[in-house]
């Protein structure tokens, strides 16, 4: 009897501490991505590189704080709150779809700031497009790459252990078929290859070349010391 007894206390005491450091690194993240966003703010600010870092904020401040709902409907999914209609529509529409489409829209700002700092470290001026568009056509792009989530699962009812009937949901036919297995897979992949391989060569590329330009000017500096310029100033 102690024995069992220390063990539903040990797992309660884990899923617990398990809830709070979710939920403090949840709220952390906020709390930081919210500072960036006062920064970001800053009229001075010009560049058109500070519109997706600022966009980028806002977009992890919305992911985050979804998070944390959904920390909370999972570590109480016997409370009352989360066995509603509505929890369940919820998870569907939020957890699921408008989560992974945070995810992926993450990823494409991410490319787009490391693609414009490697631009800068060309020297490429080019006049940038309206980020504005860009940005309409990426959340657009992504609502549509995951546009089967939401038909992939179905809500269901059943009694608890008070007999009360309550919400929960699970994948339809649709999610459970070959293709709605293909779509996941497909989509998983596609996010895994641009977090790691485009977003990775386009960083890999920027380290080149700032390597490059501090080697260049520290060539600069060997053949011109700084004295030799100052004193060519003086004459």
């Amino acid at each position: 009897m102690n024995a069992t007894r220390n063990f539903i206390l040990s797992s309660y005491s884990g899923l617990t501490w398990d809830l709070y450091t979710r939920m403090v690194f949840a709220i952390l993240c906020i709390l930081t991505n919210i500072i960036n966003i006062c920064v970001f703010l800053n009229p001075k600010l010009k560049d058109i590189t500070y519109k997706y870092m600022l966009i980028n904020s806002i977009t992890n401040v919305i992911y985050m704080s979804l998070s944390c709902s959904s920390v909370l409907f999972y570590y109480c999914n016997e409370c009352p709150s989360s066995q509603t209609y509505l929890s369940a529509l919820f998870s569907i529409i939020f957890t699921f779809y408008i989560f992974d489409c945070l995810k992926l829209f993450h990823i494409i700002i991410q490319i787009i700031i490391s693609m414009r700092i490697y631009l800068i470290l060309l020297n490429n001026t080019h006049k940038a497009n309206s980020y504005k568009r860009i940005l309409t056509i990426s959340a657009t792009l992504t609502m549509a790459f995951f546009i089967q989530e939401p038909f992939s699962f179905e809500i269901f009812t059943r009694r608890n252990q008070f007999d009360s009937i309550v919400f929960h949901i699970r994948a339809n036919e649709f999610g459970k078929s070959v293709l709605g297995r293909s779509l996941v897979i497909a989509q998983f992949s596609t996010r895994i290859f641009l977090a790691v391989f485009v977003l990775g060569f386009i960083n890999i590329l920027s380290v080149i070349e700032f390597r490059k330009r501090v080697n260049h000017r520290n060539h600069h500096h060997q053949i011109f010391p700084v004295s030799f310029i100052k004193s060519s100033k003086c004459e």
